[in-house]
């Protein structure tokens, strides 16, 4: 019922900045031109988050109408909520549009009037989800979902524990320049070989920087992926499979991210032409890529400079692109054995840069790759030949702090989950990968001989 609303303020309560902004020598007025370009992106990227969940609300509700049980009920809350968040964040961003448009009263005015039907529009919702909530709770008890219980933290081998499928290490995380290498080392020693990249959430929370760091990435001779990865398989002997291991911040955990960046430091980040080379670490650098390992799309300008746009509306990264808002890009897919080289088309790579302070870009050389290109300087990366198999370590706490193991546990179900999570700001990895999901999540396995100890120690300080 909403979605032409949907539609019209992604369309008709948009105007474009070339309408808004008229030529001026004030710089002051073309900076403010500028701010309020990048908030129109925003609003249309919220805009079609609010389809996206209204058009997944109205799948589920198809299938409520066949047939009322308890799953669909927790699929319809789950969709409700997921309506009501892109609502609000789309009022959010109307009111930011608003307060950057003081010079363009018009603009101003039409951004106040969106923010009021969006609050009418998201009252309406909320009505709409009481009255399923109203049916669900007149089902009988036997139709209504049953929530399981937590599980119990397990003692594995020599201190660690078993949280579900989590696995607790209750000492300090990684820290410094391959700063995950000796805690993996020490890990394979207790553990199974059983993943292929392993995910660290340090808590307590670690910088972006940080956790770049003291991540490690492991060379298994895949072909297809370019420049070899930073550390030789003989870093790691007991441990044959496992490609990466990657830090993550576990205040924001999983479903923040940036999970999905994780998952692709295991493969991706190493191709480049040879003569646009210069990159940081771990991302794509100034590219047209525009997915998780950062760049954006470029828009040519008449004199030659490029503007960038970020995939998700906001200011574009060049090692990220905010976390789990942005779906891996082709090239990305391809480098993770998802697609075959045919799905990757021409990708710019620019060279010698300069950033201006409007935020174009000026550069000395452009230079490309396609799948083709790829293949004829790599080598041909091969389609994975099945899920890809994701360990989950929480790390600096112990098995008595059931919360925050608790908030990781529900995240990975939501991050790893065969389809939609009930967050439509955020994309789970089935979303990112345009419905490819390939994730199993392996609980962690004691290998033959290593015992557990009682009782479980506690964190080192």
């Amino acid at each position: 019922m909403a979605w032409p609303l949907a539609s019209a303020l992604a369309a008709g309560l948009v105007a474009s900045p070339a309408s808004l902004a008229q030529p001026t020598d004030d710089d002051a007025a073309r900076a403010e031109a500028a701010r309020l370009d990048e908030a129109l992106l925003v609003v249309q990227s919220a805009s079609g988050a609010v389809r996206a969940a209204l058009l997944r609300r109205d799948r589920v509700e198809a299938r409520a109408r066949q047939r009322l049980d308890g799953a669909l009920c927790a699929s319809l809350a789950a969709a409700g909520r997921r309506v009501d968040a892109a609502w609000g964040r789309l009022a959010e961003v109307h009111a930011q549009l608003a307060a950057l448009s003081t010079r363009w009263p018009a603009r101003q005015q039409r951004a106040a009037e969106a923010q009021l039907v969006v609050a009418q529009q998201r009252r309406l919702d909320a009505e709409h989800h009481a009255a399923w909530a109203a049916h669900c709770a007149g089902l009988p008890p036997t139709a209504r979902p049953a929530s399981p219980p937590p599980p119990v933290a397990a003692p594995l081998c020599d201190g660690l524990v078993r949280y579900g499928p989590l696995l607790v290490v209750p000492e300090a995380p990684p820290r410094g320049g391959h700063g995950a290498l000796p805690l993996v080392r020490r890990l394979s020693a207790r553990l199974e070989d059983a993943w292929d990249v392993l995910l660290l959430l340090a808590e307590p929370g670690v910088t972006a920087d940080e956790a770049d760091r003291a991540s490690i990435v492991i060379e298994r001779g895949i072909p297809g992926l370019g420049a070899p990865a930073p550390l030789a398989s003989a870093h790691l002997p007991r441990w044959r499979a496992l490609r990466a291991a990657v830090v993550l911040d576990g205040a924001a955990g999983l479903r923040r991210g940036p999970s999905l960046r994780a998952l692709l430091r295991a493969d991706g980040g190493r191709v480049r032409p040879p003569d646009c080379g210069e990159a940081p670490p771990a991302g794509w650098g100034y590219a047209d890529v525009a997915g998780q390992l950062g760049g954006a799309t470029l828009e040519p300008l008449d004199d030659g400079r490029w503007r960038p746009r970020a995939p998700h509306g906001g200011a574009p990264g060049w090692i990220g692109n905010g976390g789990n808002r942005a779906p891996y890009a082709p090239l990305e897919l391809y480098l993770m054995g998802l697609v075959g080289p045919e799905a990757v088309g021409p990708v710019r790579f620019l060279g010698g840069v300069e950033a201006l302070p409007d935020g174009t870009l000026r550069a000395e050389k452009v230079c490309t790759l396609d799948g083709a290109a790829l293949v004829a300087r790599y080598g041909r990366r091969p389609l994975a030949d099945g899920p890809l198999r994701l360990g989950v370590a929480v790390v600096g706490v112990g098995a008595g702090d059931t919360a925050t193991l608790e908030r990781h546990r529900r995240a990975l179900a939501a991050f790893a989950a065969p389809g939609p999570d009930d967050d439509a700001l955020l994309l789970n990895d089935f979303e990112a990968t345009g419905g490819r999901a390939r994730l199993r999540v392996v609980p962690p396995r004691a290998r033959p001989g290593c015992r557990p100890t009682a009782p479980v120690p506690t964190v080192t300080p």
